[in-house]
């Protein structure tokens, strides 16, 4: 993302076995998995681009990480 002199980039994971699988109920219709995990990785780099200044933030084991997919060959357990 990039907004006039400010420029974030960042990366977020967390291996398969710290999520969990759910079904979700999608309002307009139709049914979803939603991976879901507390226990992510997550880093961001943000740049001020008129000063050249980088600050880079981490969490560790700790950033909600949650994708919502049409995808069944995920392999992740569905567990409610």
């Amino acid at each position: 993302m990039s907004r006039a002199g400010l420029r974030i980039r960042g990366r977020i994971e967390a291996p398969a076995e710290a999520f969990v699988g759910l079904v979700y109920s999608n309002p307009p219709g139709g049914v979803k998995h939603c991976l879901n995990t507390k226990i992510a990785r997550c880093e961001l780099e943000v740049t001020d681009r008129i000063t050249g200044a980088q600050e880079t933030l981490l969490a560790e084991h700790r950033a909600l990480f949650e994708i919502l997919t049409d995808d069944r060959d995920h392999g992740i357990p569905i567990r409610a």
